[in-house]
This record gives C-alpha cells, sequence and structure tokens, in this order.
C-alpha cells in the first residue's frame, strides 16, 4: 500500500516539480553508461535510439577512467526514430570511436587516429564512461529544406562561424525546440575470439533539465554535462518521495546513485569454469573532486579519495545458505589501513587464491584500477565457490555526509549518506560440452544493489 501511494505521489510531483529522478520506462533526457572496455581486444558496442517523432540534437562524453577527463565530446543528431551505432576499440594503442552510421555526427575523428583533445599519458583510456546528454529538438520548419541526403551538410552549416544558413554559431537557440526526452541507450561489451558478450546495466535520468529548457552547444564544446541539469532531485525512500533542492546539478545526479552498502553474487566454481569480476564506478567523482570549494561526500588526499580496499572489514561474505564470514584473522588482528582510490573505474577480480589473478578478463591487466580479490580470505567452513559479497561505507571514515541538500517546500534539511557509486558483477562461463566437440562460453552483468540513507532534519522553530 505504501509503495503504490509513493508511486502515484511522484507521478503527481513530476508534472508540478520536475526533478532528476531514475526513469520508470527506459526512456530519458539524460544517460549514463557506466562502464566501457577495450581492453583484451574487447569492442564497447553502443546504440544510441530516438523512440520520438522529433530531430533530436544529443550530446556524448567519452570520459577515461581514471578522473573522468573528456577524451572525446561531440554532437548526434538523430532524425525521428533515428538509431546511431558505432563501436569502441583500441585502435594502434588508444580508444577510438568507429562507425559507419549515416546519423550526423559533428567533431568525431572517425579511424584517423587521436581524439580532438591530445591525450595525455595520466589517462586510463582502456576503460571509461560515457555521458549522454539530449541538448534539444531541431526545428526543422527553421532550417533550409533538408532530406536523407543533406540532412548532415545543413547542421553542419548551422555551427558554421559564416555563410548565409549559420544560426547556432551566434545563438544557440535559434531553429530549437526544448528538450523533451525519449532517448534510449544501450551498451554491450563483445568478445569476438572468446564467442560471449554481455549487455552494460545504463542508467537513464528522466527530467534533466528543467521544463521548457534549451542546451544547444557547439560540437567541440565539453557541455552540457552531467553538472548542467537541474540542481532537484526525486526519489523514493521508505516510501516516501523525497524532492531535494542542491547547490549544484552533479550533485542532484548523485543523489539518485548515493548508496551506504555495495552488494552483489559471486560465482567461481570451477566445474563450468565460472569467473566473477566486480565493476565499480564513480559517475560524478569527476565533478565532485573538481569542486574547489567542496569535495563532499568524497573525503581526498592529495589525488586519491578514500574507498575500502580489498582487505578489511568493511568486506562480509554470505554463502548460499546466508552464513555470514569475515576476512580470516586468528588471535590478533593488524590494524587495517584506511583505503583510498584514485579512479574513477574500478575492476575487481574476485575468485579463489589459485585463479591467475594476472589479469581482467574485461579490463586487461592488473595495474592500479585492476586489482585481485582473493574470496577464499574469507572463513568459510566449505568451499567459497558461491555467495554474496558486501561491501560497507563507513561514516567519517570513507564519506562526509552531504549536509548540502533542502527540502524545496520547507528548507528541511536533507542529509543523505554513502558514496555515489553503481557498477556491476560479470560473470563468465563454460560449458565444455554444449554439443559434442563444441565448448560454449556465456557471460552476463548483473547491477550492483545496495541500502540507502536519508536524514530529514526538520527546519521547525527555527
Amino acid at each position: 500500500m505504501h509503495k503504490t501511494i509513493s508511486l502515484m505521489l511522484l507521478a503527481f510531483l513530476i508534472p508540478v516539480q520536475a526533478a532528476v529522478h531514475i526513469s520508470s520506462n527506459g526512456k530519458a533526457q539524460a544517460m549514463i553508461v557506466p562502464y566501457y572496455s577495450v581492453a583484451n581486444g574487447l569492442t564497447t558496442l553502443l546504440t544510441v535510439n530516438n523512440t520520438t517523432e522529433e530531430f533530436k540534437a544529443i550530446k556524448v562524453h567519452l570520459r577515461e577512467g581514471r578522473k573522468g577527463d573528456a577524451i572525446y565530446s561531440f554532437n548526434l543528431y538523430l532524425a525521428p526514430k533515428d538509431m546511431w551505432a558505432a563501436g569502441l576499440v583500441d585502435n594502434n594503442g588508444f580508444v577510438n570511436i568507429i562507425t559507419t552510421d549515416l546519423s550526423c555526427v559533428f567533431n568525431l575523428n572517425n579511424l584517423i587516429g587521436p581524439p580532438p583533445q591530445t591525450p595525455e599519458d595520466s589517462w586510463e583510456w582502456q576503460t571509461g564512461m560515457l555521458e549522454i546528454i539530449e541538448m534539444g529538438v531541431v526545428d526543422t520548419s527553421q532550417l533550409p529544406a533538408i532530406n536523407n541526403q543533406n540532412r548532415c551538410q545543413v547542421l553542419q552549416d548551422a555551427w558554421d562561424a559564416q555563410g548565409p544558413n549559420s544560426l547556432w554559431r551566434a545563438d544557440g537557440t535559434n531553429a530549437m525546440l526544448p528538450i523533451s526526452g525519449g532517448l534510449q541507450a544501450h551498451t554491450r561489451i563483445i568478445n569476438v575470439s572468446n564467442g560471449f558478450s554481455f549487455e552494460v546495466p545504463n542508467i537513464h535520468i528522466e527530467d534533466f533539465y528543467p521544463p521548457n529548457s534549451l542546451d544547444n552547444q557547439p560540437p567541440e564544446s565539453t557541455t552540457p554535462n552531467l553538472d548542467s541539469g537541474d540542481h532537484k532531485s526525486l526519489l523514493i525512500h521508505n516510501g516516501e518521495a523525497i524532492l531535494t533542492e542542491w547547490p549544484t546539478g552533479y550533485e542532484a545526479i548523485s543523489a539518485l546513485l548515493m548508496k551506504t552498502t555495495l552488494e552483489n553474487e559471486f560465482e567461481t566454481d570451477p566445474a563450468y569454469g565460472a569467473v566473477t569480476e566486480w565493476v565499480i564506478s564513480f559517475p560524478t567523482a569527476h565533478y565532485h573532486l573538481s569542486n574547489n570549494e567542496t569535495t563532499i561526500p568524497f573525503i581526498t588526499d592529495a589525488e586519491y579519495f578514500r574507498f575500502p580496499i580489498d582487505l578489511g572489514f568493511n568486506w562480509l561474505a554470505h554463502d548460499r545458505e546466508g552464513l555470514a564470514y569475515r576476512f580470516e584473522c586468528f588471535i590478533l588482528c593488524p590494524p587495517t589501513p584506511l583505503g583510498t582510490i584514485n579512479h574513477s573505474v574500478h575492476t575487481y577480480l574476485i575468485n579463489p587464491e589459485e585463479y591467475d589473478f594476472s589479469a581482467s578478463i574485461i579490463s586487461g591487466v592488473q595495474r592500479e584500477n585492476v586489482k585481485p580479490f582473493d574470496v577464499e580470505r574469507f572463513y568459510f567452513n566449505n568451499d567459497p565457490t558461491n555467495g554474496k559479497i558486501s561491501l560497507f561505507f563507513d561514516d567519517n571514515y570513507y564519506y562526509e555526509q552531504n549536509n548540502r541538500g533542502l527540502s524545496q517546500n520547507n528548507l528541511d534539511q536533507h542529509i543523505f549518506h554513502g558514496l555515489p557509486v553503481v557498477g556491476f558483477a560479470f560473470q563468465r562461463y563454460i560449458n565444455a560440452n554444449a554439443y559434442p566437440g563444441l565448448m560454449a562460453t556465456y557471460a552476463t552483468a548483473r547491477p550492483h544493489f545496495g541500502d540507502r540513507e536519508i536524514e530529514i532534519i526538520s527546519n521547525e522553530g527555527q
């Protein structure tokens, strides 16, 4: 009953007080792809789908997996019901975006070398994330006659600095209508040589902008981005709709992703070649850590921020029968140092000790953001080939409470606990006898889940 009432309340609030929220129908104004990979010869296939009858202008950012710097920023234009497809690959030692799609794309070097930005040595380009954000609806009635043959040239002319059809360089609102949503993004990582693929769980965000917004930016611009949207977030917590006003747009996005725990399953049974790898992604870390005023909820030390390392009592395991296990420690347990990381995208190889930890199947060789996680360090009474792992973020150790949010209605303080973190558990299986003489490989990805904690401090009497 409470859930039904809250959902009805949410539906009521959105038209009156629009705020960024997770889409309920898989259609959105903004999308986050929390992980891509071109390691180990993998290809990441990205498709962006326009489900509407409108002509969409879209900004795409491909961000590297360390600081979250934009490697590629480009404009994509989709005609009504159009779909764009591209592949991310390692081309001569750097990530390239390749496509033969006829949809219009500007500021993308396709198959001809490095991106428009000069690559930096510190970039973690083998893995990373993407942002896909609508900029508005193209009013084709205000442009020269447009058809399938000339549409890209007409749109390019609109961005030219000079010329009779140069409409957008001086004023991006010309020949544009407000953002309306209806976009979808799908991401699939493909391993051709080993014959498996899996879908990356993307995040679709609706009402990213306030009503009647336009944000049509040049192809080379790094905006709009996850800081460009509405400063209000809307979510359901404990059966209540929580509407919060934030100082920044990226904090509104973070509010939707905040968790105090992270949980998922693991499967490592050698009988069917089972392997588990956890991907942990911080889509908004780039914005928090770049804020000179505050990095809340991240606790930072130089270039690093606190996050529980793979050793320590912030990790808990359960077997299939629900029995809990912590890390094995006899008589005297040494103090566990505070863990720190400095990447926006991490991969943990969650497998037994005898497994080859030298490289991840999906993220490549072991390095600073690709680490082993030996499940046998938990004290199991039986063979730890499957179960569930939980990760806990301790207040004041691994995050600071974000108390910068206020209720828009009565200025009650909304305190969000945890970190803005997402990701999934990748699992691969091998069937050596799928058919006589035939071996089959399967893969899947299951989104992480976790707990949310929000405190509401009443403004009454203040």
